[in-house]
């Protein structure tokens, strides 16, 4: 059945992916060569038939990284990362809506010199999803934190019990010697 469900999620978000293209490339166009002879209710309707498929684009975009993900068919870089530029670009990214919410974000103080390898894209879609999901359900005046730290294997060890149902593959491989943990607090 999961198989299935893979299978279906990546046929499904495949095939929705052209006709898609065709109305957005069709929006865009109708946008560029007729906006004189439209009438300001048709340019919002265009506007919003075009917005509705770019949300439609990122969940089709979504629904291939799952079923990727899911048939363990996922390219991940290993480059280096830098993670305070990282951290900082993705925090600035958010300014306007907390500050349009009313919402207090913060980047505390970043570790310096921090090696890490890793896919930089992933790792900023990681973020950017935390970051949406407090910015979602933060409550106007509220405070998020964007937090990093670097962990000894040992400090990591001692949460295990408490950190393996979210990565039990994690702790199956010896850790190395330093860490690092980035929080994101709502």
């Amino acid at each position: 059945i999961d198989r299935m469900k893979t299978n279906f999620l990546a046929l499904a978000s495949h095939e929705l992916r052209t006709p898609l293209t065709y109305v957005l490339a069709g929006t865009q166009l109708l946008a560029e060569t007729l906006p004189e002879r439209l009438s300001a209710d048709e340019l919002r309707v265009l506007d919003s038939v075009n917005q509705g498929g770019m949300r439609l684009e990122r969940i089709i975009r979504d629904l291939i990284e799952v079923a990727r993900i899911e048939s363990q068919n996922i390219y991940l870089a290993r480059e280096a990362v830098d993670v305070p530029t990282l951290l900082e670009a993705v925090g600035r990214q958010f300014t306007p809506l907390c500050e349009e919410r009313g919402l207090t974000c913060t980047v505390g103080e970043l570790p310096a010199a921090v090696e890490l390898y890793g896919d930089r894209e992933h790792l900023e879609k990681t973020f950017m999803r935390l970051l949406e999901n407090a910015v979602k359900f933060t409550p106007v005046g509220g405070r998020i934190d964007l937090l990093a730290a670097v962990r000894g294997a040992e400090e990591i060890r001692r949460e295990e019990e408490r950190l393996r149902s979210f990565s039990p593959a994690f702790f199956a491989a010896p850790l190395p010697p330093r860490l690092l943990q980035v929080t994101v607090r709502d």
